[in-house]
């Protein structure tokens, strides 16, 4: 029945990005992968061809399509298995470009997501820091008035596409005492006096994102660069990362489900006392189960997909899809992983790049206990 969610718009849309990341992709991840970065001209690509554009108004040259578009694109970025490149690709869309779509006006619009959607600048989300990541209101950065500007001050850390972002949608306190209340978002360009990458940080996976630790001193910000009003940060937040962790089950499902083709493939080949080793019952059936819980996940990403297309509250099933994607494609992983044996544990194969990608899964962008607390709270526990 999900499957239905589709309709020929889409499989056009699905063939059209399959070849995209064919040419342009596949042969390049493993390049990306040992350079722990990719060449930035991609976004321009993706742009030129209207990817980055696709849920964003025609009016800022977007392509005006709903969310099963947008989930037809992520779902072939990450079917190439570089789990990197995708969180690059999907921070800038749904978090970074997503804000300014949500907050910005018109002039912010014309000026920042116009070419946010061309590829020409790329965009990064910055919220966490040292102390503070599921606890959003705990952030430190301040932003104090001084004439008809703002003066930031504070440091954030994690932040994907930090060392290649033109612009960064950032969020900091305008009033220390209001709690989520009190928190703001503004556009911080690259260059700005004070505003600084202080390092790209080494990881277990997703080499290429350009993960970085930013830190901000006497950043002096211009009042046009607030995205909304002040104090309405937390709200905005909220509601893309409702789209964001939609698009995340689309994301772990498609990598669980990579993890499972490339393992029956192994399996298939590989002998053990004469056979293949997929012949056994014990390897037969972890196969099947793997499977079953890909699809079962699938199911309820696409379900939830639907309702909030249709405009339905689905936050429950949102935070649901969110946890148990994630925790879904790190069991898919490990299992594959012990089906593959030592090859499974040597750079340079995929199944050990995926496995390595698939770990942040489970806390980025909703932490799975930060989830499952709001979905408790939705079934009045």
């Amino acid at each position: 029945m999900a499957y239905e969610l589709f309709n020929e718009e889409h499989h056009l849309l699905r063939q059209s990005i399959r070849s995209f990341v064919n040419t342009e992709i596949v042969p390049n991840i493993e390049a990306w992968e040992e350079d722990e970065g990719f060449d930035p001209g991609i976004f321009k690509k993706l742009g030129k061809l209207g990817y980055l554009g696709i849920p964003y108004p025609s009016e800022y040259g977007g392509g005006n399509k709903d969310l099963m578009s947008e989930m037809v694109f992520v779902e072939e970025i990450a079917r190439a298995g570089s789990g990197g490149l995708t969180a690059s690709i999907m921070v800038h869309i749904t978090m970074a470009t997503a804000l300014i779509n949500t907050l910005g006006s018109h002039e912010q619009k014309v000026k920042y997501l116009v070419p946010a959607i061309k590829g020409e600048r790329i965009g990064a989300f910055a919220i966490t820091e040292p102390n503070a990541g599921s606890d959003i209101a705990n952030i430190q950065t301040f932003a104090r008035k001084d004439g008809g500007d703002y003066v930031i001050n504070g440091t954030k850390m994690y932040i994907t596409n930090g060392t290649i972002a033109d612009q960064i949608s950032l969020a900091a306190k305008t009033d220390r005492s209001a709690g989520h209340r009190g928190i703001s978002i503004f556009i911080i360009e690259k260059g700005m006096p004070g505003f600084e990458v202080m390092r790209k940080l080494k990881k277990m996976g997703q080499h290429p994102a350009g993960t970085s630790e930013l830190a901000l001193k006497d950043v002096r910000v211009p009042r046009e660069n607030l995205l909304g009003e002040e104090g309405k940060g937390f709200y905005a937040i909220m509601k893309v990362m409702e789209r964001d962790r939609i698009i995340s089950g689309a994301m772990a499902t498609v990598r669980a489900e990579t993890a499972l083709q490339l393992t029956i493939s192994f399996a298939k080949s590989k002998m053990a006392f004469g056979k293949p080793i997929a012949s056994y019952q014990a390897i037969a059936h972890k196969l099947v189960e793997m499977a079953t819980e890909i699809e079962l996940t699938r199911q309820l990403t696409y379900y939830c997909a639907a309702k909030y297309n249709e405009g339905k509250d689905c936050r429950k099933q949102i935070a649901m899809v969110k946890w148990y994607a994630a925790e879904m494609n790190n069991r898919v992983c490990l299992q594959a992983l012990q089906i593959h044996q030592d090859l499974g544990c040597t750079k340079g194969y995929p199944i050990e790049r995926i496995f390595r990608d698939s770990r942040v899964g489970t806390f980025v962008g909703g932490a799975t206990e930060i989830m499952k607390e709001l979905v408790a709270k939705l079934m009045e526990l």
